[in-house]
C-alpha cells in the first residue's frame, strides 16, 4: 500500500493540459502543451514501464491541448481541446487500440455538432446489460450526449 516512482528508460516529451485513458495495460496520453500544440498520442505500458509514439497514416486530429478522452467500445474517443489558432474545437476522433487506427467520426447533421469546448469532461453513463451507453463530455456550462 505505497506509492513507487517509477522511471521509465525512454521518457515521453514533457506536456501539460493532455488527456489520457487507460486500456488493459497501456496509459494512452494524447495532445498537450509541449510548449507547443502537440498532437502526439503515446502509450506508456505498465507492465515494461516503456513509452511508445503511436504512428499513423491517416489524418490525425490537430494539435491541442485540453481535450477529453473516454474508453467506450473498446475504443478511445478523443473529444474537442483548444488549437494553435486560438480556437475551441468540435471534433471528435475515435482510436482503434488494436489496429492502431484513428478516424475522425462525422456528426448527424440533423442536430449538428455539439458546442466548442475545452478544458472539459468526458465519461461513459449507461447500463451495461442493456447496452446503453452513452459518452458524456461536458464543461462547467453544457452537457452534449454523443
Amino acid at each position: 500500500n505505497s506509492w513507487i516512482d517509477s522511471i521509465p528508460a525512454n521518457p515521453m516529451a514533457k506536456r501539460k493540459s493532455h488527456c489520457s485513458c487507460c486500456s488493459k495495460d497501456e496509459i494512452f496520453v494524447f495532445g498537450g502543451r509541449t510548449p507547443d500544440y502537440s498532437s502526439t498520442l503515446c502509450s506508456f505500458n505498465i507492465t515494461t514501464s516503456t513509452w511508445r509514439r503511436i504512428e499513423f497514416k491517416e489524418k490525425i486530429p490537430t494539435g491541442r491541448y485540453g481535450s477529453s478522452m473516454v474508453l467506450f467500445d473498446e475504443y478511445l474517443w478523443i473529444f474537442g481541446g483548444f488549437d494553435k489558432m486560438s480556437m475551441a474545437c468540435d471534433d471528435l476522433w475515435r482510436f482503434d487500440p488494436k489496429k492502431e487506427t484513428i478516424e475522425r467520426i462525422s456528426f448527424n447533421p440533423d442536430t449538428g455538432n455539439p458546442p466548442q469546448v475545452f478544458r472539459h469532461t468526458a465519461e461513459v453513463i449507461g447500463n451495461v446489460n442493456g447496452n446503453e451507453f452513452i459518452p458524456k463530455f461536458s464543461d462547467h456550462v453544457s452537457l452534449w450526449w454523443h
